[in-house]
């Protein structure tokens, strides 16, 4: 499911969710309702990464946005859009 949501291959995710997990950012716990699943969920440190990492996406995305317009921006963002739809 996560793959899916992020548009990555399985394996890609395995190792994005170990490296996280490695490094204490996110738990792994199992699924009771399916067996063969993991439920992962932001553990404390992960929570308090938060404020730091806030304002770095807010950095990013006001570099990202300063040279484009309103309009521009939301142009993208439909373009973008509608790539998450067609790979669903």
């Amino acid at each position: 499911t996560l793959s899916q949501a992020l548009g990555l291959n399985n394996s890609a995710v395995t190792g994005l969710v170990g490296r996280m997990q490695k490094n204490g950012i996110i738990e792994r716990k199992g699924c009771a309702e399916d067996g063969r699943a993991s439920r992962l969920f932001l553990s404390d440190e992960g929570k308090n990464k938060l404020p730091i990492l806030y304002p770095l996406i807010q950095q990013v995305n006001e570099k990202l946005s300063e040279e484009f317009s309103e309009e521009e921006l939301e142009t993208v963002s439909r373009f973008l859009n509608k790539v998450i739809d067609i790979f669903k």
